[in-house]
Order: C-alpha cells, then structure tokens, then sequence
C-alpha cells in the first residue's frame, strides 16, 4: 500500500488514526450508515493500494512512501460521489444505497469512475518510494 503526505516523514515511524477535519453535511450522512465495527472514515489513517490513486483519494504528492497495515479496509469512493449526487438531487433513499454500498465494499457499477481507497486505524512507513 501506498500513502502520500505532505511532509517527509522517518523510515518505520507508525501512523495512527486522526480526524479528518472534514465532517460536511455528506460525511455525517455517510457516517449513519457506518457498521460500529468499521473503521469511520472520520478518525483514520488513508492509504491506496495504487500510487496512481492517491491524488484522486485526495492525498498529498510531495512524498510517497510504501506501507504496511495490519488491518485496512477499502472502499470504493466513487459511491460518495454517487451520495452526494443523489443528496443534491433529493434522493435520500439512493443516497443510502450508495452509503450503505461504500460501507459494504462493494465495486462501483462503473469500474472507469472506480478509486479505491484504504482506511486503517495504524499503518508503518517502509520506504519512500518518490
């Protein structure tokens, strides 16, 4: 796994969950449909699995480094811009079949809008990679 930042970190160091600072009105809603034993999109560390996608997951370019998490989950974020697509139009109920889908893991129904991205609670730095 991959994770991108802003600042050049130490070799090995862990990283732990943090909040995000980005709780709107589309994160709340995302977050009710959360299971209790899913790591909240809130209060986590993001990693991809593809240096390709830490840009589009919303990740810093100035360093990458490869990592390694004992436990991650990964989530399409294609469905939270389906969410939010069906919030703004009024959809409450497709907005929470996509949540729910996030949630579930599941694959985007169209893989070209697909970006995976990576929650865990603690991941380690192994090397800088560029």
């Amino acid at each position: 796994m991959f994770h991108g930042s802003a600042s050049k970190l130490p070799i090995g160091i862990t990283l732990f969950e943090r909040s995000s600072g980005c709780e709107n009105a589309l994160e709340q809603f995302v977050e009710s449909y959360r299971a209790s034993n899913l790591i909240s999109r809130l209060e986590c560390a993001y990693c991809c699995d593809s240096i390709d996608d830490i840009d589009a997951c919303g990740g810093d370019l100035d360093f990458v480094y490869l990592v390694e998490s004992v436990h991650a989950e990964r989530s399409d974020q294609a469905w939270l811009t389906e969410c939010q697509i069906e919030l703004e139009n009024g959809n409450t109920e497709q907005a929470a079949i996509a949540a729910k889908a996030y949630w579930q893991g599941l694959p985007f129904t169209n893989a070209d809008h697909s970006v995976i991205e990576v929650r865990t609670k603690e991941t380690t730095i192994l090397k800088l990679i560029e």
